[in-house]
C-alpha cells in the first residue's frame, strides 16, 4: 500500500475565543447614534462591522481569549449602563488541516503517553527556547 493510500486529512475550523458585541443595527444612522451614547456612557474602544454579511452593522467592543474575560468585561459595559451588548464566540477564518496515516512503516520506539505527540519538540525546546503558548485542549470541552 502506498503511502498516499495510507494518508487521510480533514479540515479544522479554529476557534479563536469570543467576542462583546452590540448585535448588528438596521442603518447606518442607528450606528452612528448608538456609537454617540456609548461615547457618552465613557466607552472609547469599537468597531463597526462593515461589508456584506449577517454582522452588518454590529458593532464589535472587544475580542478575548476566553468566554470568563468576556463576560467579565460585559459586566464592566452593563455597570457603565450599556444593556444591548452580548457575548458570542467568534471562529477566526483560518482552516487548520489533520492528516492521519494510517499504518506508518515506521517502527515505534518508544510508548506514547497519553497527552504525548508523534513529533517531539524537546529539541526545539533546547535550542531555540521554543515553548508552545497553545495547546488544541485549550478548544475542546472535556465531557
Amino acid at each position: 500500500m502506498s503511502l498516499a493510500d495510507r494518508v487521510s486529512s480533514h479540515d479544522v475550523q479554529v476557534l479563536v475565543g469570543f467576542w462583546v458585541y452590540i448585535p448588528p443595527l438596521k442603518t447606518r444612522f442607528e450606528v452612528e447614534r448608538k456609537i454617540a451614547e456609548l461615547e457618552k456612557r465613557g466607552v472609547q474602544e469599537y468597531y463597526v462591522v462593515d461589508g456584506q454579511g449577517p454582522m452588518k452593522n454590529a458593532i464589535s467592543l472587544g475580542i478575548f481569549k476566553t468566554e470568563d474575560a468576556a463576560e467579565k468585561y460585559l459586566e464592566t459595559l452593563q455597570q457603565k449602563g450599556v444593556r444591548s451588548a452580548r457575548v458570542g464566540s467568534r471562529e477566526h477564518g483560518v482552516t487548520q488541516t489533520a492528516f492521519v496515516v494510517r499504518e506508518p512503516d515506521v517502527p515505534l520506539t518508544a510508548e506514547i503517553p497519553e497527552h504525548g505527540t508523534l513529533l517531539a519538540i524537546d529539541r526545539a525546546s533546547q535550542l531555540l527556547g521554543y515553548h508552545p503558548r497553545h495547546s488544541w485542549r485549550d478548544h475542546i470541552q472535556s465531557h
